[in-house]
């Protein structure tokens, strides 16, 4: 094996561990893979997981920042964006920093759910009438679900069918 490879198994564990809440032994994983030289931008993404699991939600936004910028749109920092960010009532602002990263480069199927998702979680909030504009917009943007995953198992078409139906209730259409 080489270094490379122990420093991303120690940066998967550190995430491990921090779900188990064994804070030490998650810290001491994230050392062991810095030191190791692992890809930066890897060990920053398993660091923002990790603090997530952990709550401590400032920790993951700042590491899942400075993660996106190296791999904008990664799926992995793109839910622990969304997570961290809600939870420090940055919603809004992690949906506009998701949608863009989907408009400049829209490839990646998860990365569309979980801006779909964190879109219906502010619009499904609204006035009927203050819905609706923003409904259509999640819905255009559910469209592109089916382009993403040409060959989907039953849950993805499922999940697809579910984000269309709730953007399509949210912006008051019965047509679908």
């Amino acid at each position: 094996q080489t270094d490379e490879t122990r420093a991303h198994r120690a940066a998967n564990q550190a995430v491990l561990l921090a779900v188990a809440q064994d804070h030490r032994s998650f810290e001491d994983a994230l050392q062991r893979a810095r030191a190791l030289g692992g890809e930066p931008s890897w060990i920053d993404t398993c660091e923002a997981a990790a603090a997530a699991a952990t709550r401590d939600w400032a920790r993951a936004v700042a590491v899942a920042q400075r993660a996106w910028a190296h791999t904008v749109g990664h799926p992995a920092l793109a839910d622990t964006l969304a997570n961290a960010m809600s939870a420090l009532g940055e919603r809004d602002a992690a949906y506009t920093q998701l949608l863009a990263a989907h408009r400049a480069c829209p490839q990646s199927l998860e990365l569309l759910e979980t801006t779909i998702a964190l879109g219906l979680a502010g619009v499904e909030r609204l006035p009927t009438a203050e819905a609706q504009a923003p409904g259509e917009a999640l819905l255009d943007l559910a469209a592109d679900l089916d382009r993403l995953a040409p060959c989907a198992d039953r849950d993805t078409r499922r999940r697809a069918a579910m984000f269309r139906a709730r953007a399509a209730l949210a912006a008051g259409r019965r047509d679908l």
